[in-house]
């Protein structure tokens, strides 16, 4: 109950709403299921004659509840920068009754889809990535590394903030009561949307920020998936953003070090030509 109040307080204070009204937004449905419309918000044009690379973000909302218009402002700001941003709703509990299978299920769809249509939304199908923040963030590394939830389609790189990536005791590890799900909890088995143990040489290059005082997600978690990530040969960078607590990135001055940090990471990538 202290982690379902904490995320919901972090929704309230950022003004989300849902449905969101994203200005100057262009929408698209990108999957329907038992008659629900999920939708793309696209921020920032694409180019047809120089596709630009492109990130699916995720929000948080701790897998019930949360919109898509609580990153706009990350995505207003890479889109300035050269990236194609779309804003993907995905079904949560509160409002569909989803389990987190069906979360993974959605965000892989959403990659899989942004994949497809790249061509005519002017996207370089080859520099998706995928991005998002807590729960959002654990999606999109889902979209990365775990196979099956009918898609198989993986994006380019990542961008995750302060995701939770081990759902499940790793190694002989048990990484604390608040990642361990239960079948029923997870609607699968929860290793299978466990991040963590899909690692492998194949894993995209991956950018994370993190609270060093998380109380939601400890940050030893991500630590640990850092360390899993670069054992298999990756690249994985990780901002550690010292006594901020969960969600710290919303807000100055972090919001701009993280996002300047991500710009670099898609700099070195070269997904970015410098200003």
């Amino acid at each position: 109950m202290r982690v379902l109040l904490l995320f919901l307080l972090w929704t309230l204070s950022l003004g989300a709403a849902y449905p969101p009204n994203i200005k100057g937004a262009q929408v698209e449905v990108y999957r329907e299921v038992d008659e629900v419309e999920l939708k793309m918000w696209i921020v920032g044009a694409g180019d047809a004659a120089a596709p630009k690379p492109a990130v699916v973000l995720f929000f948080g909302g701790g897998w019930r509840f949360g919109s898509p218009d609580s990153l706009v402002r990350h995505a207003r700001y890479l889109s300035k920068r050269g990236l194609v941003c779309l804003l993907a709703d995905y079904r949560v509990a509160n409002r569909h009754g989803a389990k987190i299978a069906d979360c993974v299920t959605d965000a892989k769809a959403a990659v899989a889809w942004t994949r497809e249509n790249a061509e005519r939304l002017g996207i370089d199908p080859q520099r998706i990535a995928a991005g998002g923040a807590s729960a959002g963030g654990h999606l999109a590394a889902c979209a990365a590394l775990v196979p099956g939830f009918g898609s198989e389609e993986r994006p380019n790189a990542l961008m995750l903030f302060n995701p939770p990536l081990i759902l499940s005791p790793f190694e002989g590890e048990d990484f604390g009561v608040k990642q361990r799900l239960t079948a029923a909890v997870a609607g699968a088995d929860p290793e299978l949307v466990s991040p963590m143990h899909h690692v492998s040489e194949a894993a995209p290059p991956t950018w994370i920020a993190h609270g060093s005082m998380d109380g939601v997600v400890p940050i030893k978690t991500t630590k640990a998936f850092r360390d899993h990530m670069k054992a298999k040969g990756v690249v994985c960078e990780l901002l550690e953003a010292r006594l901020m607590p969960h969600a710290f990135h919303y807000r100055d001055p972090w919001f701009t070090k993280t996002m300047a940090s991500v710009e670099l990471f898609f700099r070195e990538l070269g997904w970015l030509q410098e200003s």
